[in-house]
């Protein structure tokens, strides 16, 4: 018996926990008996659980609500009909991945001791710089960082570097005051992914702004 093969009738091999997953397992075109056909996931013995329907010369099974347990590679396997011989062997493989990311972690920094900590975060001496530090757990490679400066469409983005970025302010200013968060996105096989945003951090400026005088 020959291979068969499988492919997916998804659009992507990456996946969003919750997603629809639909593998196709095309038998060769000189089989014209009826065939039973099974999906197996590599590393577990029983056939995949989903709903299965005929489409053309193939077999699809769609897997709804995919989550964790879902992620690993997949081969199919085929039998005649009516006829008694071993399954034909498996099928090339597919890898799918469930993207589960999590939420990245940000503190701030300033090389000066004008950094404080009050009742909604850190205090900041107007004037003095500071860096704020998004990270996440290694979950993929590369990917970036976007800062988000809330009231405002300002928005700073930078490589991930060790699964981190610094965002440097060169001075302390009241404009910049208020709720900051950050947004770790990144590409697995082709599909980004944006991570949910971080906890707020609120930042205060203290200090008098300058007054000027005409």
């Amino acid at each position: 018996m020959q291979q068969p093969t499988l492919s997916l009738s998804s659009s992507y091999s990456a996946l969003l926990p919750g997603d629809e997953v639909r593998f196709r397992c095309a038998s060769p075109a000189d089989v014209c008996a009826p065939v039973e056909v099974r999906f197996y996931k590599l590393g577990s013995g029983s056939p995949l659980v989903g709903t299965s329907e005929s489409v053309g010369s193939g077999v699809e099974l769609a897997v709804n609500n995919v989550d964790a347990k879902h992620q690993g590679s997949y081969t199919c396997q085929y039998t005649v009909q009516g006829i008694v011989l071993p399954r034909s062997p498996p099928s090339n493989s597919i890898a799918i991945y469930i993207v589960d990311l999590l939420p990245p972690r940000m503190f701030l920094s300033s090389p000066a001791e004008g950094v404080t900590w009050g009742p909604q975060g850190p205090e900041l001496t107007r004037g003095h710089s500071f860096t704020i530090t998004c990270s996440t757990q290694p979950q993929y490679p590369g990917g970036s960082f976007h800062l988000y400066f809330m009231g405002s469409k300002v928005t700073e983005s930078q490589a991930a570097v060790n699964h981190s970025a610094s965002f440097l302010f060169s001075s302390a200013e009241h404009s910049l005051q208020g709720n900051y968060s950050c947004v770790y996105e990144t590409t697995v096989s082709t599909r980004s992914f944006n991570s949910p945003a971080s906890t707020l951090l609120h930042l205060t400026v203290t200090g008098k702004e300058l007054q000027v005088r005409l």
